[in-house]
């Protein structure tokens, strides 16, 4: 049985995670400048890894029990490998801004639309079932 709470707190950290990597991507193209790869991409991208993959791991065992209706398999899988390539690509100028940005929007509609079912926030559970 998947621990649904933990699942709900691990994907709300990956929304914060998210953001600042985001904030990074800023803050990297508005200076122009990579950062340093052992001293902060590195040890950023090895702590992400690893709550990423705990969230890939739970999110993939409760969509096979729960079987939401709009999230699948693929969608776990790609939202884990997207988080990872854009953690990395964050640090560099180089990386283009549509493409990071477009990772970054899909990886944020799924994350929402997980903790929506997860929380029970979502128009199906809202509405009782018609008569």
């Amino acid at each position: 049985m998947a621990d649904i709470p933990k699942l709900a707190e691990l994907t709300k950290e990956l929304l914060h995670y998210l953001k600042e990597t985001d904030e990074i991507f800023q803050e990297v193209k508005r200076k122009g400048e990579k950062r340093d790869f052992y001293t902060e991409v590195k040890p950023y991208c090895d702590r992400l890894h690893g709550v990423v993959s705990r969230w890939k791991d739970l999110a993939a065992e409760w969509q096979r029990e729960a079987k939401p209706k709009n999230i699948f398999p693929v969608q776990i899988e790609n939202t884990a490998e997207n988080f990872n390539t854009i953690a990395v690509q964050a640090f560099y100028p180089e990386t283009s801004y549509k493409r990071f940005k477009h990772h970054a929007s899909s990886i944020h509609y799924i994350l929402e639309k997980m903790l929506a079912e997860l929380e029970g926030d979502s128009a199906d559970e809202k509405s009782p079932p018609s008569a």
